[in-house]
């Protein structure tokens, strides 16, 4: 099975991001696709792992938590089928102007495709912890996080160890919205 590599590339409009991911997934005819958001630089990949696992061992066109926010915002994923993203590429009118998003469109067409949201078990339900990047205070917050763990010489760290840390040391104007 080939994999992506750095050097390969694929461009598109900044407009129409669904053609343009579902044109990737048919150049490498891949059977699922992992989507997660630019703006949340700590996705844990553990918890990727497990999403996959969930996914493969089911019959969903989608497997997300973004349906219902229980894992802390910043920690959004999404795995879909590669056939449904290219069905949905052909569902969703062309000049539709939320093809600037990717599996967001899934929701739009629940009666099309088989949705399902995974909720955070009880050590990660902190949806009001945001590990996203939207203001200047969100990026402090990040930066705190990775110095925190950089200073400690801990280059892998999981979404438990992130909440232990803000639990415990970051006051709670830095963390909560």
């Amino acid at each position: 099975q080939r994999q992506m590599c750095i050097r390969d590339r694929y461009r598109g409009s900044e407009k129409n991001v669904l053609k343009r991911v579902s044109r990737v997934v048919q150049k490498y005819k891949a059977d699922l696709h992992i989507e997660c958001f630019g703006d949340s630089p700590l996705v844990d990949p553990m918890i990727i792992d497990n999403f996959i696992k969930f996914f493969k061992k089911n019959k969903y066109d989608f497997v997300s938590n973004t349906l219902e926010t229980t894992y802390p915002p910043g920690s959004e994923i999404l795995v879909y089928k590669g056939s449904s993203l290219i069905e949905l590429d052909k569902i969703v009118p062309k000049v539709d102007p939320l093809r600037e998003h990717v599996g967001f469109n899934f929701t739009r067409y629940e009666k099309k495709f088989l949705l399902k949201n995974l909720k955070a078990p009880k050590k990660y339900f902190y949806p009001d912890i945001y590990l996203e990047i939207d203001r200047p205070i969100d990026l402090k917050f990040i930066k705190i996080i990775f110095s925190y763990f950089t200073k400690k010489n801990v280059n892998f760290f999981t979404l438990g160890m992130i909440l232990s840390l803000s639990l415990i040391h970051i006051s709670e104007p830095t963390r909560l919205r």
